[in-house]
């Protein structure tokens, strides 16, 4: 451990971050294996692609946003060496903070598949056999499953929602219209509306951490370990019926006036300010970094992997700078926190639902002032 006497830096966190960078305008492909946030969805599989009955919010019913994806490979884990995580998200801000309102589903390859050379030096994709089925239609709006079809146009969409979305826009004025400069400019006036209704787009690029200064370090270190000795203590799962907030914040370690966890994370926040992404390195063992001390996750809370049965690990989180960058001001989040079974096991489809957790954003304590 470090003291004071000792440099004035300490080694890594174990921690990688994410930072926006702008596309210039140029699209992502999937043989990039990119980590982006906003605009639509790269598939990893583009043989199976995810649909708006599995997007839909858990408490709206509508078709959730696609928010990000994360390119996270496990060369040790054969059926995972390819493999990447997709975040969808509810727009409604009602719904930010409630169960079922932010997914995430990972999507997985071996080395040995029909898209990507088994070389990692090799570049490009794998030709496709000539007598492959065509691949899945996507939807014009949000690149989800596109099984429906605009009857005058062709252009299809994952559900009546989003083609009705899509006809507000404006497709109304060019579908099965013949070509023409009045339809030609109609059409680019709707599909520009339509990029506003997704996230705006950015690469995610990653490095690690920066390091901590000595005489910072070695506070930030004790309010990590008093919180999160809290929260993995096994006296605070027992049944807490009848105990008051002000008990359950005592528990935890918040029975004090300042919240701690808060300056905690903004001193962490401050080696790098403009980080979107958190992610532990393999076998760093990192834990998620709240943003407050109200409505965090314990690990007993988190549900286990239903294919194994193992305790689901910390896999990323969100980060609130991310808002910044996406300019949503009607959206709102302290951070959302990804976890995933640590084997990265199998299922009977292409897409596994892990689970996502929306710590709502962080409210300074209103104190009465009688």
């Amino acid at each position: 451990m470090a003291t004071e006497q000792e440099a004035t830096t300490v080694e890594t966190s174990g921690v990688l971050l994410g930072y926006a960078e702008d596309t210039d305008g140029d699209a992502f492909s999937r043989e990039d294996l990119p980590c982006k946030s906003g605009g639509k969805p790269i598939w990893l599989n583009p043989e199976e692609l995810l649909t708006a009955e599995q997007i839909t919010c858990g408490c709206c019913g509508r078709v959730m946003k696609f928010l990000l994806q994360v390119y996270v490979p496990l060369e040790t884990v054969e059926l995972a060496y390819h493999r990447s995580l997709y975040v969808f998200i509810c727009r409604d801000p009602k719904c930010t903070d409630k169960a079922g309102a932010v997914k995430v589903f990972r999507c997985q390859l071996p080395q040995e598949n029909a898209f990507y050379p088994a070389d990692p030096d090799a570049k490009g994709l794998k030709p496709r056999a000539q007598d492959a089925a065509p691949l899945p239609t996507e939807c014009h709006v949000c690149g989800l499953h596109g099984p429906l079809k605009c009857s005058k146009s062709g252009v299809h969409y994952c559900s009546a929602e989003h083609q009705k979305v899509h006809w507000v826009k404006g497709h109304r004025k060019v579908a099965g219209k013949p070509p023409s400069i009045k339809v030609a400019q109609a059409q680019n006036a709707t599909e520009k509306a339509m990029a506003k209704f997704l996230f705006k787009e950015f690469e995610i690029c990653t490095e690690d951490e920066p390091e901590a200064r000595a005489e910072n370090y070695l506070k930030e270190q004790a309010l990590i370990k008093k919180y999160e000795a809290a929260l993995q203590d096994p006296s605070t799962a027992q049944d807490m019926a009848g105990y008051t907030e002000k008990d359950l914040d005592a528990l935890a370690g918040n029975d004090n006036e300042e919240d701690e966890i808060f300056e905690q994370f903004q001193k962490r926040v401050g080696r790098a300010r403009e980080q979107v992404l958190r992610m532990p390195t393999f076998n760093s063992g990192a834990q998620p970094l709240w943003t407050h001390s109200k409505q965090r996750l314990r690990p007993m809370d988190v549900p286990p992997c239903p294919q194994c049965g193992q305790a689901r690990i910390f896999e990323f989180q969100v980060m609130p700078q991310l808002l910044f960058y996406m300019e949503e001001e009607w959206l709102d989040w302290g951070t959302i926190v990804v976890y995933s079974c640590p084997d990265s096991c199998a299922s009977e489809t292409s897409y596994t639902e892990e689970y996502a957790y929306c710590q709502p954003p962080f409210a300074p304590v209103e104190f009465d002032k009688r």
